[in-house]
C-alpha cells in the first residue's frame, strides 16, 4: 500500500505493535487534522435592491408603529417569508449599527403572522381525547337513568 492509496479525509497510519506484542498492519484512518477535512462553503448573503421595503415606507429610523404599518404593506406584496429574508439580510449587513432593530421587526412579524396552529395530528389526538370523554360520561349517565 502505498500512502496515496487512501481515498480523501484519510490518512496512512503507520504499523504498530502492541504492549502484547500483537502486530497491527498499516492502515487508513480519518485524518483528524482541519486542512483534510471538508471545507465548508461560505455562506453567501443575497444582495438586496435597494428600496424593496423601503418603498412601501419602511426606514429603521422611522418609529416602531410606522415600521410595522410599512412592513404590514410589504407582506402583501411579498409575502412573509420574502420580508423576513429581507430583513434578517439587512440585520446581518448592518450588524454593527441597526441590527438590534431589525431583529425586534422580525420578532414582530413572527409572533403575528407565523402560525401557531401545530401539526394535524395533534388536533387529532385532541379530538379523540375529547371524543373519548364524552363517551365515557354519556355511558355513565345511561346507567345511571336505568
Amino acid at each position: 500500500m502505498n500512502p496515496k492509496s487512501c481515498k480523501r479525509g484519510f490518512i496512512m497510519r503507520k504499523s504498530y505493535s502492541k504492549k502484547s506484542r500483537t502486530p497491527i498492519k498499516r492502515s487508513c484512518v480519518r485524518s483528524k487534522r482541519l486542512r483534510s477535512r471538508r471545507i465548508k462553503p461560505l455562506k453567501v448573503i443575497p444582495i438586496l435592491r435597494s428600496g424593496s421595503l423601503g418603498k412601501y415606507g419602511y426606514a429603521v429610523h422611522e418609529t416602531e408603529r410606522s415600521r410595522h404599518i410599512a412592513l404590514k404593506k410589504a407582506l402583501r406584496k411579498y409575502g412573509f417569508s420574502s420580508v423576513i429574508k429581507k430583513l434578517n439580510t439587512v440585520r446581518i449587513l448592518s450588524k454593527n449599527t441597526n441590527s438590534i432593530i431589525y431583529k425586534r421587526d422580525i420578532r414582530y412579524l413572527e409572533n403575528k403572522y407565523m402560525s401557531r396552529s401545530g401539526s394535524r395530528r395533534s388536533k387529532v389526538k385532541t379530538s379523540k381525547i375529547v371524543n373519548r370523554s364524552i363517551k365515557k360520561s354519556s355511558k355513565s349517565s345511561f346507567k345511571l337513568g336505568k
